[in-house]
């Protein structure tokens, strides 16, 4: 419900992308963002690290 609020305001706004930076060990954020019509658009790889474990850097986009 949230997501879909933020989607009419930046409609309202005249915004015509959003995107989201997610860590690749995120995959159920992955998967929800992608369930909502977001596409990867671009990735920064190996630039992060968690725990002593290496990621990349996802962003995803979705036209409005």
């Amino acid at each position: 419900m949230l997501l879909d609020r933020l989607l009419a305001k930046a409609r309202e706004m005249g915004i015509t992308s959003i995107l989201a930076s997610i860590s690749s060990l995120n995959p159920a954020s992955l998967s929800f963002h992608e369930s909502h019509g977001f596409e990867e658009c671009g990735r920064f790889a190996g630039i992060g690290r968690k725990k002593g474990q290496g990621f990349d850097v996802v962003w995803m986009q979705k036209m409005v």
